[in-house]
């Protein structure tokens, strides 16, 4: 696997700090390591560096050079920055030099800080910084790496349950970690999903569900035994690039009748404070808040929703695991 070189100096750019963290984080998710740097890093052996357009020097010049790196990504949230930043480096440093890559930049409205560092990306912005991974990753790997961002084929979807080990849930459960320990600004056993044993998702205590596009795995979700007649659903998840698309009303769907058949009439679920979207979907699918909706988010804290299984219309066509 590659490891990566991240210079983190960008406490006075809070925004582009979020986008250097939302790459490490990815990267990191993907199974890759990476080492963090401060603005006099030592000298540090690095596939690829990550750089903040604000942080261009001799400092960032000389730890790229001395990671022996084969690509550098520029990241930020101005254009004329990011290709100031780019320039500058390659015409610092000596042939035959690393591929500079400049990314796609961000506007500050993209990103939503929190005071405790947590941040969220909208999902055009996580769709552009996945998009500039994948780049990165092409450029040290030799060849490219396509991810859902970067799949752009139409195709019918189609629904499947799968185990906890399928393949299927790769980009699932790598955007998850992303998103949790983004958003929290820490590492639990929640962001990290490992709160409960993958084994909770095995028929017939529970199941994940998977909508396939083209053979890609664009959103799912997952239910758990909570009780004897409760399922609890968990792991909900829609890949950025076809969010506001009802995918996300699908998986509910598809996870209450998985429910139904494991023999559940009660479902379950929390969801955190920094995840909005998921509340407005959970409201919207007929879940009942177990907690005042004039309040705050961060005042509530843990959003607990039930809601009572009825006698569906008709079977889903959803594919079993084999």
């Amino acid at each position: 696997m590659p490891t990566f070189l991240v210079l983190d100096d960008t406490a006075h750019a809070p925004e582009i700090g979020a986008v250097a963290t939302y790459v490490q984080r990815r990267l990191q998710s993907l199974g890759h390591r990476v080492d963090v740097a401060s603005r006099t890093p030592q000298p540090t052996a690095a596939d690829a560096v990550v750089v903040a357009s604000d942080a261009v020097g001799e400092h960032v010049r000389r730890a790229v050079l001395a990671s022996g790196a084969h690509a550098v990504l520029v990241v930020g949230t101005h254009a004329g920055d990011i290709e100031e930043t780019a320039t500058a480096l390659i015409e610092r440093l000596p042939e035959p030099a690393a591929q500079v890559i400049r990314a796609t930049p961000l506007e500050r409205h993209q990103v939503l800080l929190y005071k405790d560092g947590g941040f969220v990306l909208s999902s055009t912005a996580a769709t552009t910084v996945q998009r500039d991974v994948d780049a990165l990753l092409a450029a040290v790997l030799g060849h490219a790496q396509e991810s859902i961002a970067s799949s752009q084929a139409p195709a019918p979807v189609i629904a499947r349950r799968v185990p906890y080990d399928a393949p299927e849930l790769a980009d699932l459960l790598t955007d998850l970690r992303v998103e949790y320990s983004t958003r929290y600004a820490r590492e639990t056993a929640n962001t990290t999903l490992t709160e409960v044993p993958a084994t909770d998702f095995v028929e017939p205590r529970g199941t994940f569900v998977v909508l396939l596009r083209g053979g890609r795995t664009v959103a799912g979700g997952a239910i758990r035994r909570f009780d004897d007649h409760t399922a609890e659903i968990k792991r909900v998840w829609t890949a950025s690039s076809v969010r506001r698309q009802g995918f996300g009303r699908r998986v509910i769907d598809e996870l209450e009748i998985a429910a139904a058949d494991l023999g559940y009439d009660r479902v379950f679920l929390s969801t955190g404070p920094r995840q909005p979207e998921a509340r407005a979907l959970y409201l919207a699918a007929g879940y009942r808040p177990g907690f005042d909706l004039e309040d705050t988010p961060e005042s509530v804290g843990r959003h607990v929703f039930t809601k009572t299984l009825h006698a569906h219309p008709a079977t889903s066509d959803v594919a079993q695991p084999a």
